[in-house]
């Protein structure tokens, strides 16, 4: 029965040269194309491709990696499997497409606040903290994703937390508002320090709604 599956095919120059060795330039695809068939047991396509007589068969079969069974009908050998394994490879893995949360989609609508809480007027290394808004809404999106942090945490951790101890320090050795959100090492890792402020925020309140809970206890 004719092979019906998809086939995913890699061509290696070096196996191929080494495979011109052994057919002429006319019957090299030829050659490859038929011990794929052979390969699928596609009797069909491989008749097609080479009928009796065709001077592929007698170089494969010359080359040891063809033979004939019992029913007189051509297989691969061994050897010519190894051969036609070089060339087939898998299926490339399709990655389907992240589906946004309304969270991250939300994102759009509030990083340009998010931006408007950085000084306008400061500037790290020479550039201004205030960063590119396109570049930090496509950081921010990935940051909601990853790490789950509402809006009010991301807001309370930026301007209470980060950026108040740099006001207090004078805006000495502020990070940009996109590096803020994650930076990359050298093994392409991405480290957040907003990430580290969202959890101290969440701490906070955390730690101050118990010590509520506990005044209430108390009366």
């Amino acid at each position: 029965m004719p092979h019906t599956k998809p086939i995913h095919v890699k061509l290696y120059m070096p196996h191929l040269i080494a495979m011109a060795d052994h057919f002429p330039p006319s019957l090299l695809g030829t050659g490859v194309l038929v011990m794929i068939a052979l390969y699928h047991n596609d009797l069909d396509t491989f008749y097609k491709l080479a009928p009796t007589g065709n001077p592929v068969l007698n170089a494969m079969v010359a080359k040891k990696w063809l033979s004939m069974n019992k029913h007189f009908d051509y297989e691969l050998t061994d050897k010519g499997k190894s051969v036609v394994e070089v060339f087939l490879s898998k299926p490339p893995k399709i990655s389907k497409p992240k589906v946004e949360s309304e969270e991250v989609k939300a994102v759009a609508d509030w990083i340009d606040e998010w931006l408007n809480i950085w000084p306008s007027n400061v500037r790290s290394g020479g550039k201004l903290v205030r960063s590119d808004p396109k570049g930090c809404l496509k950081k921010m999106k990935w940051f909601v994703q990853e790490y789950g942090f509402s809006k009010d945490v991301i807001m309370h951790a930026t301007r209470n937390g980060y950026l108040m101890k740099q006001y207090q320090d004078q805006w000495r050795y502020t990070m940009l508002a996109s590096n803020f959100i994650y930076k990359e090492d050298q093994s392409k890792i991405r480290q957040s320090e907003l990430g580290a402020w969202c959890n101290k925020a969440v701490g906070t309140q955390k730690s101050q709604f118990e010590q509520d809970q506990v005044r209430v206890k108390m009366l």
